[in-house]
Formats: C-alpha cells, sequence, structure tokens
C-alpha cells in the first residue's frame, strides 16, 4: 500500500454517468453564453474608441491645416490621403480600414456638406452605428455631427452648408429656376412681369 492509497479515496468502477456529464455541459454552456456578450460589448466599445480617437485626430488636423492654409484640401476620392495633409497627419493610413471598416473619405464639398471625414461602406450593424451616435452624438442618422451624407456613408460633419462650388449644390434660391412663376392656368410668366401686375 502506498502512501497515497487511503480508505476515503474510492475507485469507481464506472466512468461518469449520463447526468453528471449533462451538468457539466449545462454549466459550461452558461458559462460561455455570459462570456460572449461581454466580450462583444467590449469589442464594440474597443472599435468605438479607435473611431473616435481617429476622427479626433483627423478633424484636428484639417482644422490646424485650414488655419495655417485658409482653405481645406480637395477631395482626392476614397481611401486616398488628400494633398499635404500628410504633414499633419504624419501616422495617418487613409488606406488602411476604419475601425467601423470601410474606407476612410475626407469630404470637400460633397454629399450635402462643407468638410467632414467619412467612412465609406461601414462594416458595422446600423445598430452599432446607432449606439455610437447616441453616446457620441444626437442618437439620430440623420443629423447631427455623426450622420449618414448618402446610402453608403458615415461621416463626421466639420462644418455644415455647401460652397458654391459643390456639383451636388442646388442654386441660391434652392429650386431649379425661379425667374418663372406659375399662373393659375398652368402657364408661366417672368417673375418681373407678376411683381408688375
Amino acid at each position: 500500500m502506498g502512501p497515497f492509497d487511503s480508505q476515503f479515496i474510492r475507485k469507481s468502477p464506472r466512468g461518469s454517468s449520463a447526468l453528471e456529464i449533462t451538468t457539466l455541459i449545462v454549466i459550461l454552456g452558461l458559462l460561455a453564453a455570459s462570456v460572449f456578450p461581454i466580450s462583444d460589448r467590449m469589442r464594440e466599445n474597443y472599435r468605438n474608441n479607435n473611431f473616435s480617437n481617429d476622427v479626433a485626430e483627423v478633424a484636428e488636423a484639417f482644422s490646424i491645416y485650414a488655419m495655417e492654409n485658409d482653405e481645406y484640401p480637395d477631395s482626392p476620392g476614397p481611401g486616398s490621403e488628400p494633398e499635404r495633409i500628410g504633414d499633419y497627419l504624419p501616422n495617418f493610413d487613409w488606406g488602411s480600414p476604419t475601425p467601423f471598416g470601410g474606407q476612410w473619405e475626407w469630404i470637400n464639398n460633397r454629399h450635402g456638406i462643407r468638410v467632414g471625414i467619412a467612412v465609406l461602406d461601414p462594416e458595422v450593424s446600423e445598430d452599432h452605428l446607432r449606439r455610437f451616435d447616441t453616446a457620441h452624438d444626437d442618437g439620430n442618422l440623420e443629423s447631427g455631427r455623426f450622420r449618414f451624407i448618402s446610402e453608403i456613408r458615415y461621416a463626421y460633419v466639420l462644418e455644415e452648408g455647401r460652397s458654391a462650388d459643390d456639383p451636388e449644390a442646388p442654386d441660391e434660391t434652392g429650386s431649379p429656376d425661379d425667374s418663372e412663376v406659375p399662373e393659375a392656368d398652368g402657364s408661366a410668366i417672368d417673375s418681373d412681369q407678376a411683381a408688375e401686375g
């Protein structure tokens, strides 16, 4: 008899019962079910923090650029670095995916805004974007600083409005041609004629 053999240690002639195995599986399943949502929330928070930090860094760089140059750089297209911005953002890779997936895009006088930083084709869900927007803006994906500016672009708007050289901007009056005022019979008269009589 060895030193570890004892009358208290019994060797079972059989393996574990089905009930014991089932209980173990249920316990492991419950533990896993409680860990996965925590890990999903942690992953979402990590993405949100990275995105927020990246946007803040880029926004500050463009603001400094605009102060020093009295203008913003042109839009080079998705995934491309705007001209001369590398001096202000030396470690930012415009070609890398954003924390939300998709590509970075600098917007200047396009998509209904003056200037902004956009994500083209974000890969996160609209619910994820809404939660981010609620935490960092107004909770509405159609308004505020963070919003959709097209069906496939989620943006941080630095400046509102459109300039005269925005190809998507309506004319100053907001309609195609206000020089003609419709008559009650459906014909049109010149606005100068309408004012006269």
